[in-house]
């Protein structure tokens, strides 16, 4: 989708409503996930397996999210600390 968007002309692309994009790829995603592991998860449910819950999948999103944001506060830091330490 990434892809697609950066081939685009920019007026092209200031045209397409966020919404769309945002649908577009949600579809993609959810054609690839039922065809790729639908009849695996399938089979797990019918199985009687257990699954995890959301608030699960949500508490490690948080968590890769403050990991990621703290490497990139670091590059930048990193990257721009003699500015900031010269500009005092």
């Amino acid at each position: 989708m990434l892809g697609v968007l950066l081939t685009l002309p920019p007026e092209i692309v200031e045209k397409i409503p966020s919404t769309v994009i945002h649908i577009a790829y949600t579809g993609i995603i959810l054609i690839l996930y039922d065809r790729k592991q639908g009849k695996v998860i399938e089979l797990h449910r019918e199985n009687g397996n257990e699954f995890y819950s959301t608030w699960r999948a949500v508490g490690i999103g948080i968590v890769n999210l403050i990991i990621y944001l703290t490497v990139v506060f670091a590059c930048v830091f990193y990257s721009y600390r003699d500015e900031i330490f010269q500009a005092n």
